[in-house]
């Protein structure tokens, strides 16, 4: 896993919505790296089901807000079927339910 990935992941781990400028100049000063690459790995795990984006209305600038998915998704399982097979765990009673939907 690169530095800048982990970085990101460090921030978000805490469960709270972090800013786009907030993510990118924090990890740009920790891994000393430029904004276009702490940008597209934002992105890239934006896309991938690990990190929830969420665009932020009446905003001037088109800005977005970050945190961590509560349900891991694997490859190839998406964030939906990821929590249907968490609650039909615990239905099944092989897994507690960590939290209420």
């Amino acid at each position: 896993m690169s530095k800048v990935k982990t970085a990101i992941l460090d921030i978000l781990s805490d469960g709270k919505w972090h800013q786009t400028s907030e993510l990118v100049d924090t990890v740009c000063k920790t891994c000393r790296n430029n904004r276009a690459n702490v940008s597209n790995v934002i992105n890239t795990l934006s896309g991938g089901h690990h990190v929830i984006k969420e665009h932020i209305a009446g905003c001037r600038y088109k800005s977005c807000r970050y945190r961590l998915a509560d349900a891991n998704a694997g490859f190839g399982v998406s964030s939906n079927m990821a929590t249907l097979n968490e609650l039909l765990k615990a239905a099944r009673g092989r897994q507690p339910l960590r939290k209420s939907f």
